[in-house]
């Protein structure tokens, strides 16, 4: 799942998922080919009144761990098993 601020949308973004899609490729370097997008859960707002969109996909390779963190924007990223 990604999770992103709906301020992350830009001019050049088709609409949420292409937001999304096109911020994992930038912030953890998570190619469109290494997953397939499933859906959009609710929208949520927190407590400081940002609301927040999470994307489900489905990872073709069970565990991607080549994460490339973009540090000064995102804080971590983890693999977790369904089991």
């Amino acid at each position: 799942m990604i999770v992103v601020p709906d301020e992350m949308f830009d001019s050049t973004n088709y609409d949420t998922i292409d937001t999304v899609e096109r911020e994992a490729e930038e912030e953890i370097d998570l190619k469109l080919e290494h997953y397939s997008t499933l859906g959009c859960l609710p929208l949520i707002t927190d407590s400081q009144a940002v609301m927040i969109t999470s994307v489900v996909a489905l990872l073709h390779s069970p565990k991607f761990v080549n994460f490339h963190l973009i540090f000064d924007e995102i804080k971590d990223a983890f693999y977790l098993d369904r089991k």
